[in-house]
């Protein structure tokens, strides 16, 4: 609310429906694509950058936790390619886990979680892995090979 009153439900449906507008707009237009690219790729590269320290066997760091708008996620989601993700609710929260294969020491895998629903299979670089493998994790390096060379070839 402001001193002019506060909105309505009416209000906020228009102001919703003029987002989703725009949203669909700039997916079609491939434009909010290559701006999700070059505005996220600092912190899909500081993640990998810590997952392949975690990996080394280098542990000072093993959780990172960072606070965003819908603004902030938007692209990050885009840039993964996760097409399918509307503009992030209020409270949304996007989960990037490490696993280890115990068996082979230095075999990793990770693991997106939006809103607590695995959407690892739904990104650009692992929605072709192999699921029928047994494997129920993308591997760590299709991550890494995304984030440092296909992001912008």
């Amino acid at each position: 609310c402001t001193k002019n009153g506060c909105i309505d439900m009416e209000h906020f449906k228009v102001i919703k429906t003029h987002q989703i507008e725009d949203e669909k707009e700039r997916q079609a237009k491939k434009l909010y694509y290559k701006y999700a690219l070059m505005a996220t790729h600092p912190l899909l590269n500081q993640t990998v950058t810590r997952m392949q320290r975690i990996a080394e066997g280098r542990k000072d760091e093993l959780f990172a936790l960072y606070s965003a708008h819908d603004v902030t996620l938007s692209p990050v989601l885009s840039a993964l390619g996760i097409t399918e993700a509307r503009f992030p609710r209020f409270a949304a929260r996007l989960v990037f886990e490490l696993w280890q294969n115990l068996s082979r020491s230095k075999e990793h895998f990770i693991r997106i979680l939006y809103n607590g629903d695995d959407i690892t299979f739904q990104t650009s670089f692992c929605r072709e892995h192999d699921r029928r493998s047994g494997r129920l994790l993308c591997p760590l390096a299709k991550f890494i090979h995304f984030v440092r060379r296909e992001m912008f070839a």
